[in-house]
């Protein structure tokens, strides 16, 4: 399983923004887990494109859209902007990249 995530995984920092791509954080999202040491500096260059795309809302947009079915993707993207939200601030948190001072 290890060995599929770990190819699933795109280590090229410059196509994460270009839509729906899996990261290195999808498959390890703490420091403990297995993957962890194998991604290597692909995880501090992920945790830093977080840190990079967060918005002055301290949030995360996504990436991707439907193409269609509009005012429905409207919805379902403010839920999934708020699941990554989440997960992001977790795993920054997991890494020692959360810096509380900011979120007051």
């Amino acid at each position: 399983m290890n060995a599929l995530a770990y190819k699933a995984a795109g280590k090229n920092k410059s196509v994460w923004a270009e839509g729906y791509v899996a990261t290195p954080l999808d498959f390890a999202e703490q420091p403990e887990d297995s993957l962890s040491m194998r991604f290597g500096t692909s995880i501090d260059d992920n945790l830093d494109f977080y840190i990079e795309q967060l918005s002055n809302e301290g949030t995360w947009d996504i990436p991707w859209s439907w193409g269609q079915y509009e005012n429905e993707f409207q919805v379902a993207s403010n839920h999934w902007k708020g699941i990554l939200t989440v997960k992001r601030y977790k795993i920054l948190d997991s890494f020692g990249r959360l810096d509380v001072k900011y979120m007051r």
